[in-house]
């Protein structure tokens, strides 16, 4: 189940990926009745800045080599809903690097 992912305007990433997390539970709670939901979101954060889904392969590449030995954040949050009532009761949050390489030969990006 799935809800619309835009952030809004002066939205703080950890408001951000709660308030998704939030959506897609309430959003598969409509789906069925008497059963409580679970709603997860992952974003990625470098610099202040939520990196959104890649449109397209490209999109991608360029992101994980923006990526490349750059400290950023990678946030998930974890959200109930229960007749009605919404709870985020799940939200971790770390900080990592990670190397990216290209392969000359295969023009693919990979994660070291």
């Amino acid at each position: 189940m799935s809800a619309p992912e835009q952030q809004k305007t002066d939205e703080q990433p950890l408001a951000y990926v709660q308030r998704l997390a939030a959506d897609k539970a309430q959003a598969g709670a409509s789906l069925v009745a008497d059963c409580p939901v679970l709603g997860a979101d992952t974003i990625v954060v470098l610099e202040d800045r939520v990196l959104e889904k890649p449109c397209d392969k490209k999109d991608a590449v360029s992101m994980l080599l923006s990526l490349s030995e750059r400290i950023h954040e990678v946030i998930t949050a974890v959200a109930l809903c229960f007749q009605g009532n919404i709870q985020v009761r799940l939200c971790v949050q770390i900080k990592l690097a990670c190397s990216v390489g290209v392969s000359p030969t295969k023009r693919e990006v990979g994660v070291l």
